[in-house]
Formats: C-alpha cells, structure tokens, sequence
C-alpha cells in the first residue's frame, strides 16, 4: 500500500517534470487557437461591413466574452510562470512514519540512498529525526524520520528519483513506513537559495518542521495568510536562541507549505515555546489561523560529530549524558528520568524514573570511570550510586 502511494507519487513527479522542462512548450500554442484571436477580428469586421442594427449586440456579446477570459487567465498564469521559470535547487521532504523494526527501517534507507546518490544532479541528503510530535506535545509514536534530499532543479529531481524510484532498493525501503508528507520544495521567494547542507548543523541544535495545507483552510485568503506569518517570524526571529527561518513551498503542489526554524538548543527551543511569546497575538494569530497537519521538532539523524542526540534515541528531551565504556547514560530535561543507552547492542532501560526529582528538571551527569560510579545532580539535590 505505501508502495503504490510512492509510485504514484513518482508519476506526479515525472509528470510535472515533463510539464515543467520539456513539454512546457506544448501546451503554449494550443491555448492560443483555442482562444481564437481571429474571431473577435471576424466579429469586428462584420459590422464595419454591414452597419445594421443586429451586428451591435452581437458585437457587444462577442466583446464581452474575450474580456471575460482575459480577466480569468491573468490569475493563475503569473504562479505558473513563476513556478516554471524556477531554476534552482529543489528539495524532496519526505515526512515518514517507521513501520517495520527500526534497525531494518535504517538499513532499507541506506540502501536506497545509495541507490539514489549515483544518479546525476543529486547534490545531499540530510535525515532528521523527531522527538517531540506538536500534536501529542510527546515523543512520535510511531518514531519519525524526515528525509530531505536536495538536487540540481526540477529535471534533476525528475529523472534521479524516477530512476532510483524504480529499483528493488526502493520497494524495499519505501515498505518500511507510512508517508505522512511529501513534497519537492522551492524557497516561497523564488530568488532566495537555500543550502540543504547547512541547515541545523551546529552541535546540538533543533530543527522544527511545520508542514501545512493551503487549501484545507476554509475561505483561504492568502494575503492575511502571508501577512499573518511574517508578522509570526519577524516576532520568533527577535526571540534569543532563534538561529535561522527557512519557508518552502511544493512544486508539485503549491498548496503545501513547509516551514523550517532552526533553534540553538533544546534549551533554546523549550525556553522560546514556553514563554510568555505563545500568547502573543503574533504567535497565536498565525499558529491558531493556520493549524499545521503535521509538525514535529528534529535533531540530527546523522550529525557530522558526537552529541548527545547521537545516544538518546528513546529520550525526548536529552539533558546531559555521560559514558562508560560502551554504556551511555541519558538524562531527560522534563521529567528528570535516566536512562541507559549500550552502544553495542541499542538496548535500553530505565536507571531513575520519571518524578523522583521533586523539581522537573533536567539531571547534570558525571561518569567517574575508577570507582564506577554515575553522579547526577539537580538543583535541588545529587546522588552518586553504582553504575
């Protein structure tokens, strides 16, 4: 089933590119004809010719109707110009849920990547992962990922996902989840270049996705809509902790829009979503106007060096962690729990458990490898006990 939603997505796709690169000059000249610019000419002569009383109405009605649709096609036409003369880098995002062990799900994407990365005009791929699901406010269940893969242009984007679309390598991984958003993303201006490679990279930092759907919104007005959100993210760019704003719309469909807030920290982006700027009306004039279908916060799947994300794959808000030896110790920001990590195997298990600190916070880890033994502390207290 997920399958054959994906394939059919790679037809949209193909098509597009064939709409969009090489038969975008199809469809020019037939419009036109069927316009029949000659006939309001015919129609015009007419009564010069015969000065009669019938050939005014009929004139008038012939004038109307060509105004008429020169007033229609004027709308659409500029996005589609704008669309099509869009010649920069585009970027797949791919919203998915794990539906099979997540060890096999790791595995069946790097095999596709792989696949993927050989074909021409691929540039990067970037792999997030969720730990905090703005509809529950808790971890993703299930896990999250979020692929985003950057090519050339649209072409590119068109022949390297069709061809990888269709290798055994993709059957495989795209059985592996449930897509919940996909997209081939522009910056909304479509003179802005984004590079994917440099989104979030600093050690630690969170990357927040909020995907929307235009055209869900009942009496859409996409001028309040645009006003409404820049008026949100000149407000969250003044915030302290706030890094970057990204703000994508899809080619495939330009109805799905795709934000992207780079954060600092996970104590930049709880301190900012926590704050007195929630109930602003800045904030809350666009979030509640226009409701996200999906949105989670993300870290690095795949950091270039050694976080703390790299070891907390079952905490939602990771603290601090300490290691021995190839066993890693985990603390949770809010609820004060601890948990191990064996960097060997991927087991897990609780140490401390959530609320046996007094004061939701997080824990500060020490290892102190001689003894054997793990000290935390809180502000209100510390425990130093076996590993």
């Amino acid at each position: 089933m997920n399958t054959n939603k994906i394939m059919i997505t790679l037809c949209l796709v193909a098509a597009f590119v064939s709409a969009a690169c090489g038969g975008a000059a199809e469809p020019t000249p037939e419009p036109k004809p069927t316009e029949v610019v000659a006939e309001p000419t015919e129609v015009i002569e007419v009564p010069t010719a015969t000065p009669t009383n019938e050939p005014e109405p009929t004139e008038a009605e012939a004038m109307e109707e060509p105004t008429l649709e020169s007033t229609e096609e004027p709308e659409p036409e500029p996005e589609q110009v704008e669309m099509s003369t869009y010649d920069g880098p585009i970027t797949e995002i791919a919203i998915r849920q794990v539906a099979i062990p997540q060890v096999d799900f790791v595995a069946a994407r790097e095999a596709y990547i792989a696949v993927l990365q050989q074909q021409e005009g691929v540039v990067v791929d970037r792999e997030l992962r969720a730990f905090l699901d703005f509809s529950t406010f808790g971890a993703p269940q299930p896990a999250v990922f979020i692929g985003m893969t950057e090519y050339e242009n649209a072409e590119a984007f068109g022949n390297a996902s069709g061809a990888a679309g269709g290798t055994e390598e993709a059957g495989a991984f795209f059985s592996s989840f449930d897509l919940e958003i996909f997209g081939a993303l522009r910056p909304v201006n479509p003179e802005d270049r984004y590079d994917l490679a440099e989104l979030g990279i600093g050690r630690g930092q969170v990357i927040e996705v909020a995907a929307r759907d235009l055209s869900s919104y009942e009496n859409f007005d996409s001028a309040d809509y645009e006003t409404k959100r820049d008026i949100f993210l000149e407000a969250l760019s003044q915030q302290s902790g706030f890094v970057r704003e990204y703000q994508w719309v899809s080619i495939l469909d330009e109805n799905i829009a795709v934000g992207m807030t780079v954060y600092e920290s996970v104590e930049a982006y709880v301190a900012i979503n926590s704050s007195d700027f929630v109930n602003t009306p800045e904030y809350t004039d666009f979030v509640f106007t226009y409701p996200f279908v999906a949105g989670y916060a993300n870290y690095d799947a795949k950091p270039s060096g050694v976080t703390g994300f790299d070891l907390a794959e079952t905490v939602a808000f990771p603290e601090s962690i300490a290691v021995n030896d190839s066993i890693a110790y985990v603390s949770n920001f809010f609820d004060g729990s601890i948990h191990t990590l064996d960097l060997t195997t991927g087991d897990t298990s609780e140490l401390v458990a959530a609320g046996v600190d007094s004061v939701a916070a997080g824990w500060g880890l020490w290892y102190d490898h001689p003894n054997d033994v793990l000290y935390a502390c809180t502000a209100r207290n510390a425990f130093g006990g076996p590993a």
